[in-house]
């Protein structure tokens, strides 16, 4: 097994649980617009914006440059599937488009094939194939695998294959492997037979030069996968005026903006989500479908959903995780909900001080220890007096009773402790918060009202 990456290391973000971006795309053909058929007779989906994004190539295969230009204007009004037949391109086999695709919508390809004189071959007639296609980086990372399953036993075959595809970097690399180690090649009986005896006589010609150490392979370069699919988002956002057409084939409408997105995109990323996605004649208004008539987002907020999605943006405010973190977990959007929740977890200021507490009282996060801790952060926060001094407690009212009771509650033990150290109250024991004792992980008692924590309550209450 072994893997070929496009995704530079320190790019964590785009590995998330083992996982990478969009591979769920290719797993939905109903909501693709371009159907290959390969050179050998199989058939495999993608989507033409992508392809535009990711492979120029391919995407002109799908539609010219200049038809698209024209769609600016003159898109057609219903969802169609543009046939590619590639019987006319000997490379682009399905398990060479397969590789290809897996690149372009996760940023690797996994070769997995455990016949390792197959998976040499397949990996040179990647890299081939990805040189043709003008994707330089799969290329040269192809190139560079094949050097390192390059054996004696499986170079000649190498050698002759990559002489038939008139691959130039990999003959030459082959040729000087066998240079290296000419005698062991030469004297097994096959070698002749494999190569040919043009070929064989070029290799035994080797022997009149010295051999000397090939260059070093060039340095692929860096990974555009992340600004590919940013780009993308730029573009179905910026719609006609966008360098590059990119067209959407749904909407929601939030207040009175209408955000566009690709049904695919957003569908790739939940199962749930996906299950509400079907194809459609033409632009779709999906704001009732994903529950933004009962739930209604923020119009960034949605943004914000849609950037982590498309390219894994977590550059995520405080206020829009507040709305999204709901969201996120009603949609099974597991690493956008961490997301969010660290991002509240890590922050309580006076005026997200309501909306992150209210997120604790959610029948969903009743039971939840992570949120029970947050609960116990924000009723701490909230005892301190120059804290309850800069929140607007004007919004409590649309919380749970309970909330009220636990904010006075946390009143009166920051109220006993002040005096508990200043000598005023001389036994007194706060073991936990009003949250702990609830749940039953504690029974402390609740202390006595002083005159300082009533007028507390009574702000609170108000």
């Amino acid at each position: 097994s072994a893997r070929i990456s496009d995704r530079p290391i320190s790019v964590r973000k785009f590995v998330l649980g083992g996982k990478v971006t969009h591979p769920n795309m290719l797993m939905q053909p109903s909501l693709a617009d371009v159907e290959f058929t390969t050179a050998d007779g199989a058939t495999l989906h993608a989507h033409s914006y992508v392809l535009l994004v990711r492979c120029e190539e391919l995407a002109n295969m799908v539609h010219p440059a200049a038809r698209r230009e024209k769609w600016r204007t003159n898109r057609p009004r219903r969802h169609t599937v543009e046939s590619v037949n590639l019987r006319g391109s000997p490379l682009l086999t399905r398990d060479v488009l397969s590789l290809i695709l897996d690149y372009l919508y996760r940023g690797e390809c996994d070769l997995s094939i455990e016949n390792a004189a197959v998976l040499a071959s397949l990996a040179l007639r990647l890299s081939v194939a990805a040189e043709q296609l003008q994707l330089r980086r799969l290329a040269l990372l192809a190139y560079a695998y094949v050097r390192s399953v390059t054996t004696l036993e499986n170079c000649a075959k190498l050698l002759r294959l990559a002489n038939e595809l008139k691959s130039l970097a990999n003959k030459a690399f082959l040729l000087n492997y066998i240079h290296k180690h000419q005698q062991e090649v030469v004297k097994e009986k096959s070698t002749a037979d494999v190569l040919g005896l043009s070929l064989f006589q070029e290799v035994v010609a080797l022997a009149f030069n010295p051999y000397e150490e090939p260059e070093p392979l060039e340095t692929p370069p860096e990974s555009t996968f992340i600004q590919d699919f940013q780009r993308l988002y730029d573009a179905v956002q910026q719609g006609d005026v966008a360098p590059i057409y990119c067209w959407s084939d749904a909407f929601v409408r939030l207040g009175d903006q209408t955000i566009p997105f690709n049904k695919a995109v957003v569908a790739g990323a939940s199962k749930l989500i996906g299950n509400l996605l079907h194809p459609s004649p033409k632009e779709e208004d999906l704001t009732a479908t994903l529950g933004l008539v009962e739930h209604p987002l923020s119009a960034d907020c949605f943004r914000a959903f849609l950037r982590f999605v498309y390219y894994r943006d977590d550059k995520i405010s405080i206020d829009v995780a507040c709305q999204l973190v709901n969201f996120a977990q009603s949609f099974v959007l597991y690493d956008l909900q961490s997301v969010c929740e660290n991002v509240i977890f890590g922050r309580i200021r006076p005026a997200s001080f309501i909306s992150v507490l209210g997120i604790t009282y959610e029948p969903m996060n009743a039971k939840r220890t992570q949120m029970l801790d947050m609960r116990e952060r924000c009723l701490k926060w909230i005892g301190v007096p120059d804290n309850l001094k800069r929140v607007d407690l004007a919004p409590l009212a649309s919380l749970p009773h309970q909330a009220a009771l636990d904010i006075v509650a946390a009143l009166q033990n920051s109220t006993v402790r002040t005096l508990s150290d200043s000598g005023s109250c001389t036994s007194m024991s706060i073991t936990d918060s009003p949250a702990r004792q609830r749940s039953g992980t504690s029974r402390a008692k609740m202390p006595k009202i002083t005159g300082e924590s009533l007028s507390l309550r009574k702000r609170a209450q108000k």
